[in-house]
């Protein structure tokens, strides 16, 4: 058993700038009876502080218990409470390898390593182990969307393997999956156990590029790794990851006008009709484009597609021209700050971005299930109909080329996405706009 213990602590005698107390340890040697305080520094710029209630809800509390006062979970907590106990969760583990370590044997020696301490980067043969490194990277990158990705992956791998703990929430770490057991034969099982429960083949398939990629981060570090490898062509007698089709689906005029003309007492019901038809004249603007248009953006004319920001070498700029219809939407959820909406504070982080793309998607479904329910709209409307039927009703009009909409759906790379600006919103805007018209007066395609 180590001489050394420590704890975490909030030390509330002088607040910080920001008004919260620095998080801290406390570190104590049993055999020279002495103990250090030091500071937690800052990871990737966030200040690992919290206020005094705070602090109860990230650590003192953390510990969900039962009847008998076993710990079986932890009590939930999101945004920058989650973040702080995120990181606090990965100084833990630190600091117990570094007490682990028979060279450190001062309080001072344990501290200096603390704070020197960095990841190993050798190769362990454990997918589990790498699937939790690319979780930790994407997260300290503030990469949320691909962290709770492949985060969601490694909960089904260990579910499927019988390696989950559905008491602790959480990977049962008594178990490992080497790298040597991903082989063709369970690539395949773990595809058809999956469809057997009626996961769709592009839900299965984003499971398995995420296992190609995790594979792919230590198969050069193996000589067996690289010769087994078990992706690539079936004439290679290889597992081939499937490419799963989405139904995409639109609404027809007649439709669309339903809901142009809906309007409801309910103010989220309202706001979800709103925001789906202002994605629909934008051209099927994606929520997180939505929620991050700048009163700036409006005045000069374009916006930067989030989605594309950093795939293409080449910045791209769309074309962003309200429509009247547009106009009024926006100023009914005008924003105080720089953005065009209300939906996020000015000095939101990339996490409360992030957490409202996800939260207000669901949000918005939910209300706009409701409404297509009302208008008796007999499909599972979303919001990605909005984009969906953007391109539906472009194709219905004779006066838009088929390679105008392939390209404005496309996306597939710089070259597709310029041509479709070029030739969507510079060539063909007057016929564009006449087949997105859903007012009372325009005529039936």
């Amino acid at each position: 058993m180590s001489r050394f213990s420590f704890n975490f602590y909030l030390d509330i005698r002088k607040p910080l700038k920001s008004g919260l107390y620095s998080i801290k340890v406390n570190l104590y040697d049993s055999d020279e009876k002495k103990t250090i305080n030091f500071t937690i520094k800052k990871v990737n710029g966030i200040e690992i502080s919290a206020s005094k209630k705070d602090w109860e809800d990230i650590w003192l509390n953390k510990d969900k218990k039962n009847n008998f006062g076993e710990v079986v979970g932890e009590t939930t907590v999101y945004g920058q409470k989650l973040t702080i106990r995120t990181i606090l969760k990965a100084k833990d583990d630190i600091l117990n390898d570094i007490m682990a370590f028979e060279g450190n044997q001062s309080l001072s020696a344990i501290k200096d390593a603390f704070y020197n301490y960095k990841l190993p980067t050798s190769y362990i043969d454990d997918i589990y182990i790498e699937f939790e490194r690319k979780i930790e990277e994407e997260e300290a990158k503030e990469k949320y969307k691909t962290r709770d990705v492949y985060r969601n992956t490694l909960h089904n791998i260990c579910k499927h393997n019988n390696h989950w703990d559905y008491n602790q929430k959480a990977r049962n770490r008594k178990f490992t999956l080497r790298f040597s057991d991903v082989t063709k034969f369970w690539l395949e099982q773990y595809e058809l156990s999956r469809s057997k429960m009626g996961i769709a083949t592009s839900s299965i398939s984003i499971d398995m590029r995420n296992i190609r990629a995790i594979y792919n981060r230590v198969k050069e570090k193996d000589a067996n790794l690289s010769k087994n490898y078990p992706f690539g062509k079936k004439t290679e007698r290889k597992y081939t990851v499937k490419k799963g089709r989405g139904r995409n689906q639109g609404l027809r005029k007649d439709d669309l006008k339903k809901i142009y003309n809906y309007s409801s007492e309910n103010s989220y019901r309202q706001k979800a009709r709103d925001v789906f038809l202002f994605s629909y004249y934008g051209g099927g603007m994606n929520y997180k484009d939505i929620i991050l248009l700048t009163k700036k953006d409006v005045q000069q004319g374009y916006f930067k597609r989030k989605k594309t920001e950093e795939t293409l070498i080449e910045e791209i700029h769309i074309p962003l021209n309200l429509t009247e219809e547009q106009k009024e939407i926006a100023a009914r959820y005008k924003g105080k700050g720089k953005y065009l909406f209300e939906f996020l504070p000015d000095d939101a982080t990339a996490l409360h971005i992030y957490e409202e793309q996800k939260n207000g998607i669901g949000r918005l479904d939910k209300q706009i299930k409701a409404m297509a329910k009302e208008l008796g709209l007999e499909v599972k409307l979303s919001y990605q109909w909005a984009r969906h039927s953007f391109a539906t009703n472009l194709d219905l009009n004779p006066n838009v080329s088929m390679k105008s909409i392939q390209e404005a759906m496309g996306h597939a790379d710089e070259k597709t996405t310029r041509n479709y600006i070029d030739s969507l919103y510079k060539e063909q805007s007057s016929d564009i706009a006449d087949a997105l018209d859903l007012s009372d007066d325009s005529e039936d395609d």
